[in-house]
């Protein structure tokens, strides 16, 4: 049985397999026999489903002639990158006016507003938003990733880990014109949830994250 495997690239080669009983494993085993590309760096894509080493060829619904997609997992891609598109995390907010108030000044000092004249407590209400503010911003870790589609395109952005996986896809659809709901995030062979933060899936420096259009029919 012959199996057409297509990389993100767009190139396409074939593979001779022992039949629909075969695992995903040993495919993957025969595709590093033919083109080099290590096992553990694989992930195979058919339907828009991230096929398990254990499974077999057969239930995915997998038969002679079918296209699987061939994802390669790639580290450190971005060097030295141009300038990258840089995302505030919107989920880490900083305290609203009133309680900033209540909780007082970073230094401890508390705000006492029944004994302070209006100006003054203006100036120390913008006094401690600035020092929030600097103090979130020293702790974010912004972290550079790119987003890479189907045709080898590659999207740099620079943002937190703490960023939501929605609010990316968000912005990369909107540059690309895609439809959000169209579009799959995929990194270290799983599915990316959308209310779900990069850092949850380890996502670090440097890291590259692959879309995956589904297309009716597909």
């Amino acid at each position: 049985m012959r199996l057409n495997i297509r990389e993100l690239s767009g190139n396409t080669f074939s593979v001779d397999v022992a039949g629909p009983n075969e695992t995903i494993e040993i495919v993957k085993l025969r595709i590093f026999a033919t083109q080099d590309f290590h096992p553990c760096d694989q992930y195979l894509v058919y339907k828009n489903d991230i096929l398990e080493d254990e499974q077999t060829l057969q239930s995915y619904g997998i038969g002679e002639g079918s296209k699987v997609n061939l994802v390669i997992k790639e580290k450190n891609v971005l060097g030295n990158a141009g300038q990258n598109i840089v995302i505030d995390d919107v989920n880490a907010q900083i305290d609203s006016t009133e309680s900033a108030f209540t909780k007082g000044l970073p230094d401890g000092n508390e705000i006492q507003p029944e004994n302070q004249p209006k100006s003054n407590k203006i100036s120390r209400l913008s006094l401690q938003t600035r020092k929030a503010k600097e103090q979130q911003r020293k702790q974010q870790n912004y972290i550079n990733i790119a987003l890479r589609q189907s045709d080898g395109e590659e999207t740099h952005f620079k943002v937190p880990p703490t960023i939501k996986v929605n609010k990316l896809l968000e912005v990369f659809c909107a540059r690309n014109n895609l439809s959000k709901q169209t579009v799959q995030l995929i990194f270290d062979g799983q599915k990316m949830r959308p209310n779900e933060t990069f850092a949850m899936y380890g996502v670090q420096e440097y890291d590259l994250v692959d879309t995956m259009v589904m297309r009716c029919g597909a």
